[in-house]
């Protein structure tokens, strides 16, 4: 399942990028996961890393696509950002922010086909990584980029992620080798946390989208620098 954000304030436009999409799902054999928002406000108010792929108008009110795209860039380095304008020379401002691609409106679903054909390796590639848990007597295969952060809970681990909530019967420090990401770190000795999930710190506090999770006294340093390293691209 591919998770995809449009942001587009026409709702023709959405409705056609919608159409494009249940178009490619059907050439390609594959499921996307759709949520439109008709302002860049609207979305960065519910953004939380849960995306892999988001179609962006340029021209918005408010707040355009490029400025809401810097915000995200401050929050996902990964997630494929795909422009959509009315103006092809107006994509041009997209690689200050490393969009993938842009597409011309009206969007043409064989083209907006091609667009996705390129961009699933890299897709596909992101949701490779995965983690094998035992779940209540079944066995599940979880994304790691979906986990916003595993709680050691007396002799279990809860992994909490975008898709729900998984408890399993582990240690934090067993789970944590399991995990090996480089972009994971504890801010505690109770939680494990996935850097791409941070939304903000306040105080002693880091923020995992809305949950609220506190660090200790001795892990707060550690774990803001491991953060700010994750920022500046030093654990990509």
């Amino acid at each position: 399942m591919i998770k995809v954000a449009i942001v587009e304030d026409t709702l023709e436009d959405q409705e056609r990028l919608v159409e494009s999409l249940n178009y490619t799902s059907q050439k390609l054999n594959v499921s996307f996961m759709i949520e439109k928002f008709d302002t860049g406000l609207k979305f960065l108010s519910n953004f939380k890393n849960q995306y892999d792929i988001i179609f962006m108008d340029i021209e918005m009110p408010l707040i355009d696509g490029i400025d809401t795209a810097k915000k995200i860039r401050n929050l996902d380095k990964n997630v494929l950002l795909i422009f959509v304008t009315n103006l092809a020379k107006m994509a041009i401002k997209g690689y200050e922010v490393e969009a993938f691609d842009f597409l011309v409106k009206p969007v043409n679903k064989e083209m907006f086909l091609l667009k996705i054909e390129r961009a699933l390796p890299r897709i596909t590639n992101k949701l490779g990584e995965k983690i094998i848990i035992k779940c209540k007597g079944e066995i599940v295969s979880l994304s790691i980029d979906s986990i916003k952060y595993i709680e050691s809970d007396s002799h279990y681990v809860i992994f909490h992620s975008t898709d729900g909530n998984y408890k399993e019967y582990a240690t934090l420090k067993e789970t944590e080798k399991r995990i090996n990401c480089s972009y994971f770190a504890r801010c505690n000795q109770c939680y494990l946390i996935n850097l791409k999930h941070v939304s903000k710190f306040i105080d002693n506090d880091v923020y995992v989208g809305n949950d609220k999770l506190n660090m200790s006294r001795h892990q707060k340093k550690y774990f803001i620098n491991e953060y700010t390293k994750y920022l500046a691209g030093g654990l990509l």
